[in-house]
């Protein structure tokens, strides 16, 4: 996501794509020039989340899972929208 992308950004896209219910945003820390946000939903939406089209051109989607045994954060195989 570019500089100018907001915690309110992302939620509203989140509403417009059709998951209304509440949602998790959190921005996390980047070295480069671009944004990176933490997004949770209920699990519903998941096939919904998948589908390249649902985001937007250039947007690079991660699955995000934490390890229950260690509490350590692992990143998934990369997902990559080239939309």
């Amino acid at each position: 996501m570019t500089q100018d992308t907001t915690l309110e950004g992302v939620r509203n896209f989140l509403d417009r794509r059709g998951i209304k219910e509440e949602t998790l945003v959190e921005e996390l820390k980047t070295m480069g020039p671009y944004k990176a946000f933490k997004l949770g939903f209920p699990f519903e939406y998941l096939r919904l989340t998948e589908n390249p089209e649902f985001w937007p051109q250039g947007a690079i989607i991660r699955p995000f899972r934490i390890n229950h045994r260690t509490g350590r954060q692992h990143r998934g195989a990369s997902v990559d929208a080239d939309m």
